[in-house]
């Protein structure tokens, strides 16, 4: 496995080498965290001229376009947003990598500010990479990630600290305000954020009013035509897990669809799924009795009925008796009812006997009302922020702040 890699930056005109650097253990993982290699074949990564780097902005969280001579200034000026700094990059091959930069390193390191946090938060998810989601299960759902990287710049950027992650396409904060912001796209994010909680995993960077800058859509991705991309049938990632807890045992009630009302978190049963509801504006209050209220009555019902089910049974089962003109959340899954009626009894399948919880986010033709087509669109790669605990030293084990309430995020 490679320990180095050349970091070419075409603005610059020049290059540096990057080294591997291993997160000091923690106090609950002694060992090494261990992540993809950098492919064989790849010794040089280029950050291309132009509009390649970028920082996501205060408020809004967009992504705005930064001069490589303002990055030198990151960590030093405190005018300057605390962001991550991350660039679009490829290699010779065409491979896709998303960089994300802590420059100043050694300055940031004797700082207690909002760029400290940043550099925790990047060693946070690079951590939950490397301890949760280094598993097959998730493959195609959240990005590779090829670990942490320190590199020399000299007088642009002093010592910098860097992850290199698999570059996955634009983020939904992005689309959002293009001619891709169609139903269908906003269904793939949530069935992709759906499946992520099936799994086990609560991101943990939601929130009621914020823009779900978290969902990744591949629109470079081979082969897709302008129909494709706004129909939904694209790669969707999940990203930025400097905040996630795993082993969540979901219990939402509903699926992350469009409903007819408003349900407030306790009734929706899981806090992070009400957050994605409102953010991928699934919700709309008329003040009349609806088919979101008589889903909630069917769950209950139906997990009286059959306790040993698992919960991500219930709610396949719910979603084809309730919702069947929707995509599958696990269309590799096979389902079937003991009989036709609307709480017969479910059995399903899956593609690995030993993995009864998993579930898979590949997408099939989509038979709702959706048929928006647009043109290519001439977008630049994104990568979320993230922000996390502080740390006392490079060479030190980074604390977790722990996660307030119970294990599950909503109590009736």
């Amino acid at each position: 496995m490679a320990t180095t890699i050349r970091i070419h930056i075409q603005g610059l005109s020049k290059t540096f080498v990057a080294r591997s650097w291993r997160i000091p253990p923690q106090p609950d993982h002694p060992d090494a965290f261990e992540f993809e290699p950098i492919p064989a074949n790849i010794n040089t990564i280029t950050i291309p001229r132009g509009r390649s780097v970028f920082i996501n902005r205060q408020g809004d969280r967009r992504s705005a376009a930064l001069d490589l001579e303002d990055v030198k200034s990151w960590g030093i000026d405190e005018d300057l947003d605390s962001n991550l700094i991350y660039a679009n990059a490829r290699a010779s091959d065409g491979t896709r990598f998303c960089l994300r930069f802590v420059v100043n390193l050694d300055e940031v390191m004797r700082d207690r500010s909002n760029t400290y946090q940043s550099l925790s938060g990047l060693m946070q998810d690079a951590i939950f990479h490397s301890t949760e989601l280094k598993d097959s299960k998730v493959a195609g759902m959240v990005p590779i990630h090829y670990g942490m990287w320190t590199m020399g710049t000299g007088d642009w950027g002093g010592k910098v600290l860097l992850s290199i992650t698999q570059g996955c396409g634009v983020s939904w904060n992005e689309l959002s305000h293009t001619k891709l912001n169609t139903w269908r796209n906003k269904l793939l994010v949530a069935r992709t954020f759906e499946a992520l909680h099936d799994y086990g995993y609560e991101h943990g960077g939601m929130s009621a009013n914020g823009p779900f800058r978290h969902a990744i859509i591949d629109i470079h991705a081979p082969g897709l035509t302008p129909a494709d991309l706004a129909n939904g049938k694209a790669p969707c990632y999940i990203v930025g897990f400097s905040e996630a807890r795993a082993h969540h045992r979901c219990k939402r009630k509903v699926p992350l669809l469009p409903l007819d009302t408003y349900l407030p978190p306790a009734t929706v049963g899981c806090l992070e799924i009400a957050h994605a509801l409102l953010q991928l504006e699934f919700v709309r209050n008329t003040g009349k009795t609806t088919l979101a209220l008589e889903a909630v009555e069917w769950h209950d019902r139906y997990c009286s009925e059959y306790p040993d089910l698992k919960h991500f049974k219930v709610m396949m089962a719910q979603r084809a008796r309730l919702y069947p003109k929707f995509l599958p959340v696990h269309p590799t899954f096979l389902m079937e009812f003991a009989d036709g009626g609307l709480y017969a009894r479910v059995e399903v399948t899956t593609p690995d006997s030993k993995l009864d919880d998993e579930t898979d986010s590949d997408d099939e033709t989509d038979s709702s009302d959706e048929t928006d087509s647009v043109p290519e669109p001439d977008l630049d790669d994104s990568h979320p922020d993230s922000a996390s605990p502080k740390i006392d030293s490079m060479d030190a084990p980074i604390p977790v702040v722990p996660r307030s309430g119970p294990n599950d995020p909503v109590s009736a």
